[in-house]
């Protein structure tokens, strides 16, 4: 099974052909091919470089297991913060705690993205996942004004926007 973690979806921005292979073998139903493809991409490129960076992070994307995804995804968000996918790293490991039952965890992680990267485009949504943790987590207050930022940082998604809406309802 993939990693069905709904995020940023910037996986038509992918710069290496092999990527846009593999990720075209997942639409299709052939996830094996599509992670050995990826594999092969990590083996080719060295840790540091854009490359290596892109395999890792979308290695992730087609994992098998969550905590095969999770160990890639806080690589791509600790050792390469500098990267394109750090951000969307950030928020795909805070789905990922809201999945396993741990909201503070993902709190601290979608609040991480909302600091330390001001100029993402995933500010938004690391919004709307910290304000859901926030409930949880029995924070009320910091929840409403979190998913209140959210909404205003929606930028005329009106899907997203009404699924703000609905948690603010709470």
């Amino acid at each position: 099974m993939l990693l069905a973690v709904v995020a940023s979806c910037r996986l038509a921005a992918q710069d290496l052909p092999a990527i846009r292979t593999a990720l075209q073998l997942a639409a299709e139903g052939r996830s094996d091919s599509a992670r050995k493809l990826v594999e092969a991409e990590l083996r080719r490129s060295h840790p540091g470089e854009a490359a290596y960076v892109e395999a890792l992070y979308f290695r992730a994307r087609l994992a098998t297991y969550g905590d095969s995804a999770e160990r890639d995804l806080r690589r791509v968000a600790i050792e390469f913060s500098t990267s394109r996918w750090a951000d969307d790293a950030l928020l795909q490991l805070a789905q990922l705690a809201m999945a396993a039952g741990n909201p503070a965890s993902a709190l601290t992680l979608a609040e991480r993205l909302r600091r330390d990267y001001p100029g993402s485009e995933l500010r938004a949504r690391a919004g709307f996942w910290a304000g859901r943790a926030g409930f949880d987590v029995g924070e009320p207050r910091a929840a409403c004004a979190l998913l209140d930022s959210a909404q205003a940082e929606a930028a005329g998604d009106v899907e997203f926007a009404n699924q703000v809406a609905f948690y603010q309802a709470r």
